[in-house]
């Protein structure tokens, strides 16, 4: 699932690519994916005006029009976007295509259709409406040890909420709480002072680099869990063997050794 360095990674490319053009035509072959909007809406929203400036929030895409509302793209398991020229290269998948009058493309692909297209008259808006935490690339020390206070959930599944927080998912959190040598099922509500700062750090750090990752085309270092997660493979850091479990329905990885309950 496309998960918040990957959601930056398409705002980047929609910038690079659609801004300032003007829409020509809109044609939505799934109606499954448009939520809370009708093809005429899109339609009658988009055609004639430009895309004019993008944003993102935690999973979710924005790119506002010129006249204001804002088009929002979720892109569940499988979404991504393409941009290209010819109208015989459609790709496969293609849920929602726009046409700009400079003859280029953009297809909304989504494989198993449970991304999501809406329109909204803000951010902020979207935000209300959608009851999402704070964008997890930019949350302060302060409003995460907020939003922890009180709780006593396991640390996995609190920070894969997106009311919580916005823009976690399982791989980042497995590497989060990996590099913080957290267990996934620890109670938040035992974590000491330190161990939340360090939490907090941990995730700014790991987002990051995964940002550069996706946008730049860096390297994620060798000894991140991410390269070994399936059956078998050991711990980069220590050697033992990792532990495969389920949480909240979730594939779950971690080192039994660095990472303990205690």
């Amino acid at each position: 699932m496309p998960e918040l360095p990957d959601v930056e990674a398409f705002r980047q490319y929609l910038y690079s690519t659609s801004l300032h053009s003007t829409v020509a035509h809109v044609e939505a072959r799934d109606d499954l994916v448009l939520e809370d909007i009708s093809q005429e809406d899109l339609r009658e929203t988009l055609v004639g005006t430009e895309l004019a400036d993008t944003a993102r929030h935690g999973k979710w895409l924005l790119a506002q029009t010129a006249y204001g509302p804002w088009l929002c793209f979720h892109f569940g398991m499988t979404g991504e976007l393409a941009y290209f020229g010819e109208a015989t290269d459609i790709p496969e998948h293609t849920r929602v295509l726009f046409v700009f009058e400079n003859g280029m493309h953009l297809a909304y692909l989504c494989q198993r259709r449970l991304g999501r297209i809406t329109l909204t008259e803000s951010v902020e808006e979207l935000v209300r409406r959608k009851e999402l935490g704070p964008d997890a690339r930019d949350i302060s020390w302060e409003c995460f040890s907020e939003v922890f206070s009180g709780r006593t959930a396991p640390v996995k599944p609190l920070l894969m909420d997106q009311k919580v927080i916005a823009g976690l998912g399982n791989i980042l959190v497995d590497e989060i709480l990996f590099r913080s040598r957290l267990h996934p099922e620890r109670s938040v509500h035992t974590l000491g002072e330190e161990q939340r700062r360090d939490l907090h750090d941990t995730l700014g750090r790991i987002v990051a680099v995964l940002i550069r990752a996706r946008t730049q085309g860096d390297e994620v270092p060798d000894n991140w869990l991410l390269h070994y997660r399936s059956e078998g493979e050991q711990c980069p850091r220590c050697g033992a063997q990792l532990k495969r479990m389920s949480i909240n329905s979730r594939a779950t990885y971690l080192c039994p050794r660095c990472q303990s309950q205690r």
